[in-house]
């Protein structure tokens, strides 16, 4: 199991890392959310929009994922629909919708020295201190925790109600969504040294909501981050904008004649303005940026 919370985090960590974040039903209510980065990928709405996910390469390509596959009868790039999914300080929580063979899950749990007892499973993961437990909320639902706590999914067993006006009482309805809590921002420190900047930036805001939507024939990157005050706001687009500004500047320097599909050129198209204590930006993204990223290499 710990190859199947490889293969479904490595959906998860894919999109986040490169974004930096569909429909949404009560299944959301199952997440812990307080302090946390929560998340929801439609992959059935972005393979329809015609994007091959996965690829020939990385994990998801290694002989121990194909194993994992033939075994188990899980394969993401098939058979996941939507991943909704909350990161706290001491468990990774997902909700995974998609096609599911259990007695093949259930045999591959026992035999990598696991076990499943009335449909919750447990078994180690791959480093030391990490288990993974789940179970079906349905037949084409699971619900997975990677933690220290060997039985954590059992927290997913209860549905919890938002209350009106909470940030996820009316969850985006887009392909692609992330929520950064107040705590959250603190730890986020992302892989891509573009992407940094922006980071540090982020982390003088209340709260922080990136949203992937279709914008006519391509796509834009929605920035909604709740600030102290409506000055805080107007402060940190300023930033934001001087930032974009440097980084352009660096582009043309470096002679980084960047095509559409360059993340760098994307982070340099960024736009940025404030409205009372919310501050706003956007990024459009190209069609083509998303095939690099999604189609197969």
């Amino acid at each position: 199991m710990a190859l199947a919370a490889a293969a479904i985090l490595a959906v998860a960590t894919f999109l986040w890392m490169r974004f930096g974040p569909s429909r949404a039903d009560s299944l959301l209510g199952r997440l812990p959310t307080r302090d946390a980065t929560v998340g929801q990928v439609d992959v059935a709405a972005i393979r329809a929009a015609g994007f091959a996910l996965g690829g020939k390469s990385g994990v998801l390509r290694e002989p121990e994922y194909e194993d994992f596959i033939k075994r188990s009868g899980f394969n993401w790039e098939k058979d996941l629909d939507r991943l909704t999914w909350s990161f706290t300080a001491t468990a990774k929580y997902f909700v995974v919708e998609g096609r599911f063979d259990w007695r093949k899950l259930d045999a591959f749990i026992k035999a990598e020295g696991g076990e499943c007892r009335d449909g919750f499973c447990t078994v180690r993961g791959s480093q030391p201190g990490r288990e993974i437990s789940f179970f079906p909320l349905r037949g084409n639902v699971m619900a997975l925790a990677v933690s220290a706590d060997r039985y954590a999914a059992d927290q997913l067993r209860q549905e919890h109600r938002f209350e009106p006006g909470h940030p996820f009482s009316k969850p985006p309805s887009a392909p692609l969504w992330l929520h950064f809590s107040k705590f959250s921002l603190q730890s986020f420190e992302p892989e891509s040294p573009g992407l940094r900047g922006f980071a540090r930036i982020l982390r003088e805001t209340e709260e922080a909501l990136l949203v992937l939507e279709p914008k006519e024939d391509a796509f834009v990157v929605r920035l909604d981050a709740r600030c102290e005050s409506p000055q805080k706001a107007q402060a940190l687009a300023g930033d934001l904008t001087k930032l974009t500004e440097l980084l352009n500047r660096m582009l043309k320097m470096e002679k980084a004649a960047a095509g559409e599909a360059d993340f760098a050129t994307v982070l340099a198209n960024g736009r940025f303005d404030a409205e009372q204590n919310l501050l706003h930006g956007n990024w459009p993204i190209a069609k083509a940026f998303l095939t690099s990223l999604f189609s197969e290499q």
